[in-house]
């Protein structure tokens, strides 16, 4: 799940992360101010590593927000 910017002080601003396996928060990592996870135009996601090995067996792209409950629930 990917978080907007809280709001709150220039200081104190974050964008946030939330990593989930099999619905358990597994992992939160902050990102970059400056950096986004829109695509405009938007493209085709690609996923894949010539320098590792990677398994997607069930991936769920949503256009609207959901809440932590709703992701464990789903």
């Amino acid at each position: 799940m990917v978080e907007k910017r809280t709001e709150g002080t220039e200081y104190f601003k974050t964008k946030l992360i939330y990593m989930y396996i099999n619905g358990i928060l597994s992992g939160v990592s902050r990102y970059p101010e400056g950096d986004s996870f829109k695509q405009n135009p938007a493209s085709i996601i690609k996923i894949g590593s010539n320098d590792a090995t990677v398994d997607i067996y069930n991936i769920r792209i949503y256009d609207n927000n959901l809440t932590r409950r709703q992701i464990v629930n789903n």
